[in-house]
């Protein structure tokens, strides 16, 4: 990594002098004004890496290699205004990011190159469980369109708004059209699918005008139908059980075609071929009718959360849930899933409370949970209950 400092009567000449000597690829770290006996100055200290300048001179290899499905996730930003996400080209320009990430982290820790805004930033979106290329890459993106100096406050702004147009969410449901007649719940054991399904059907009660049934799919785990009973007979809801494709049919015919049918299904391991299996079979007959929420905890690491998406691929997932939201320490990880799968988000969970302490996903909910620092974080559930952005994104 290759450090100078550049000095000019104002950022944009600075920068030009940044791009010329060394080369696009350079980054901006840290911008200042300094006074001078012949008037103001701008001092910029910038960076680039060695090995990216070679890359860039080499001469190309006309042997194109194959790209790995890990690239394909990896992101870049596009012009101002709107985003979206690219597979980088080269493995090696990965490993030169996440090398730029552990160089620009190191030495914010140990104070060697000052109190950099974007470095400040870059530690705090990193913190908070945001994948490092998408932080860096975020970070970089800000960097480069910056002509004027920057403050860790001047970018707080610039970094929610990215924030909040990166996450796709969907909204109440109901209120984006007529609620399917299945509403089902899909995850892994303990990531809270019978818990949640309450809070929902308590939510939907009074706002959706139309009949609700509770079904179960879960009938051989210990306490789980006494757990839903003892919900729906909280709500006035009846609670149904099915072991059968049999028995949905006859539980299907018993109530009005206008029914909402909420369905908590059997936890299974991403890696339970057949259980999965064994619930999608059983599912068949509702698919074409049917919301499919996937609940994911978002105690849980990138790797952990992707490979559970990519054992309920089986089925055909509409949104996510997200769980424990208030028990994470790593909120970033709903950034790095999304931008991943692409699938929206619907509601985050936020206690054990029922009914309450869920909400509707919104954009600017999710960026202040991100962006909170882990020790004030837990103050942000006082307002769970009530919260009150807006629920249509």
């Amino acid at each position: 990594m290759r450090i100078k400092q550049f000095e000019a009567p104002t950022v944009q000449k600075a920068v030009e002098k940044v791009r010329a000597e060394m080369g696009p690829e350079a980054i901006i770290l840290s911008t200042q004004k300094k006074e001078l006996p012949r008037g103001n100055a701008v001092i910029v200290m910038a960076a680039v890496d060695r090995d990216l300048v070679e890359q860039r001179n080499r001469p190309p290899i006309e042997e194109k290699r194959k790209i790995s499905p890990g690239e394909a996730n990896r992101t870049d930003f596009l012009e101002e205004g709107k985003m979206d996400w690219e597979m980088d080209r080269t493995e090696s320009a990965l490993l030169l990011l996440k090398k730029m990430v552990d160089e620009a982290l190191g030495r914010r820790h140990h104070g060697k190159v000052g109190d950099s805004p974007y470095e400040w930033w870059l530690e705090r979106l990193v913190e908070s469980g945001i994948e490092d290329a998408i932080a860096w890459a975020l970070i970089r993106k800000l960097s480069s369109k910056t002509g004027r100096i920057e403050t860790i406050s001047s970018l707080k702004g610039k970094i929610e708004g990215v924030l909040e147009r990166m996450v796709k969410v969907t909204g109440e449901i109901f209120q984006k059209g007529d609620v399917p007649r299945f509403v089902t719940f899909l995850g892994p054991p303990g990531v809270g699918k019978t818990t949640t399904l309450a809070k929902l059907a308590a939510r939907w009660k009074d706002e959706v005008k139309r009949p609700i049934v509770l079904l179960s799919t879960d009938v051989y785990r210990i306490g789980a139908m006494d757990q839903l009973h003892i919900y729906g007979s909280l709500m006035g809801l009846p609670v149904e059980a099915i072991y059968s494709k049999k028995d949905l049919y006859r539980v299907c015919s018993s109530y009005p075609e206008n029914t909402i049918f909420m369905v908590d299904t059997t936890g299974r391991s991403h890696r339970d071929d057949q259980g999965l299996m064994e619930i999608k079979i059983l599912l068949d007959p509702m698919l074409d009718k049917m919301w499919s929420f996937l609940l994911l905890d978002a105690g849980r690491k990138k790797e952990d959360l992707l490979d559970d998406v990519d054992g309920f691929s089986l089925f055909p997932v509409r949104s996510l849930i997200w769980t424990k939201m208030d028990e994470t320490r790593f909120p970033g990880e709903v950034v790095n899933v999304f931008l991943h799968t692409k699938i929206p988000i619907s509601y985050i969970t936020t206690g054990q409370n029922v009914p309450g302490d869920m909400e509707v996903a919104h954009p600017k909910r999710l960026r202040e949970i991100i962006l909170t620092d882990k020790e004030s974080r837990r103050f942000l559930w006082i307002k769970r209950q009530d919260f009150a952005y807006p629920v249509n994104a």
